[in-house]
């Protein structure tokens, strides 16, 4: 079985989404993720229970490029630092992603690296234009080669107009076909396995084990969005598990 630690990271606009997710976490791990402060309130900080971190990354990070796509080129800086200073995997997500239930234990075997390419509602050239994977939810194991990918990817992400999907894309897909490839491939001494977007970055919300509410911090409609089903799943957890659950073998049978 692999362990690994839950990382996610926001600011003070985020504090909403970052309160959910701990009890989210809490209440199907029994733990709470780590949070890399972004940007956090004081009295935002004592009303979290999870252990915060504090590192430098680029001012920018919050910006966006000049496709009006979010820069988010603080991932790789808060995902290094968490590899050098702790010594379990990394499950990271974003605020604004949701677990229905835990991850299967073999999800990540015999990889070193788990990416979810996009998910099929967005493999449209306009989605490609900020990378062919999303970077919301990425496994890493801890591992000097995994460290030295993530110095990489954060060296792209200092270069002018890059975002952090865009960034670590081109990087892996230099030995990777992040598409159309094998589940299994190597990037050098590095594997990668390519998870199903469908069941562990779920845009459409519909179908996954983790679900992604993409934007839901930067429009009101799809904050609503997440809103309602956040207050709907806890209140009736089962019933949302079940509800999901069958959604998605609905979609296999199709």
């Amino acid at each position: 079985m692999d362990t690994f630690s839950i990382v996610t990271c926001g600011d003070k606009n985020y504090f909403p989404f970052l309160k959910q997710i701990e009890s989210n976490i809490f209440s199907i791990y029994g733990t709470y993720p780590v949070i890399y402060d972004l940007g956090l309130e004081p009295e935002q900080k004592k009303n979290l229970k999870s252990p915060i971190r504090k590192i430098a990354f680029p001012e920018t990070f919050s910006g966006y490029n000049s496709k009006k796509y979010i820069k988010a080129i603080h991932k790789p800086f808060c995902l290094l630092d968490f590899l050098t200073q702790f010594s379990l995997n990394c499950l990271y997500i974003d605020a604004d992603t949701v677990f229905i239930e835990k991850v299967p234990e073999t999800a990540f075997e015999h990889a070193d690296i788990c990416v979810t390419p996009r998910h099929p509602k967005e493999r449209k050239p306009e989605y490609y234009t900020n990378g062919l994977i999303n970077t919301g939810v990425i496994f890493f194991r801890n591992t000097r080669a995994v460290a030295e990918i993530m110095r990489q990817w954060a060296t792209r992400c200092q270069t002018e107009d890059q975002t952090d999907q865009q960034a670590l894309s081109e990087l892996l897909s230099e030995h990777v076909d992040l598409l159309g490839g094998a589940e299994y491939q190597n990037w050098e001494t590095v594997s990668i396995k390519l998870l199903d977007a469908q069941i562990y970055n779920d845009v459409s919300c519909s179908t996954g084990r983790i679900l992604h509410f993409k934007n839901a911090g930067r429009t009101s409609k799809a904050f609503q969005k997440y809103t309602r089903f956040t207050c709907l799943q806890r209140h009736m957890p089962w019933g949302v598990r079940q509800w999901i659950a069958f959604k998605r073998r609905l979609k296999q049978l199709k």
